[in-house]
């Protein structure tokens, strides 16, 4: 069972043209207007994650991310916790390749790895760490996608 968030783009476009010709010998005179319209959808954002992973106090715990994104320079993929109603970020990735890193400063700084496929793992796990998680993908002009995942800590 998963849960998936998405958001969509959309451009729109609007193209107006008008001609206007006038001849006075012979007397002649022609319009001519033309409308278009057309929408375009840009892209889908979608991140899949566990919505609740269970672990023992002490153990490591796998918080999975999955998404579908189109291709594009500037994607990355974030994990942030929520704490008094702030949002930390804890470690990111490109998605174009390169090492996960893990942000300093936070209380996971030294326990959090992300792995190759955008999986945060914690090691070991306490129970403080029993958090909402966010996965969120940013994938330049398509925009920006999340999903959470409720970590659950059980004490033995």
């Amino acid at each position: 069972y998963c849960e998936s968030a998405s958001i969509t783009n959309h451009h729109l476009s609007l193209s107006l043209s008008l001609s206007l010709s006038l001849s006075l010998l012979p007397l002649s005179l022609s319009l001519s207007l033309s409308l278009s319209l057309s929408a375009v959808c840009w892209a889908v954002v979608t991140v899949t994650v566990t919505p609740k992973v269970e672990v023992i106090k002490g153990e490591s715990a796998s918080l999975p991310c999955t998404f579908k994104i189109p291709p594009s320079l500037n994607n990355i993929v974030e994990w942030f916790i929520e704490e008094g109603g702030t949002r930390k970020r804890v470690a990111f990735r490109s998605v174009s390749g390169g090492e996960g890193k893990s942000d300093e400063g936070t209380r996971l700084s030294d326990r959090v790895t992300m792995g190759r496929d955008f999986s945060l793992t914690i090691s070991p796990v306490a129970v403080e760490d029993q958090l909402p998680f966010y996965c969120q993908v940013t994938a330049g002009p398509a925009g920006v996608g999340e999903a959470i995942t409720q970590l659950k800590v059980f004490c033995e």
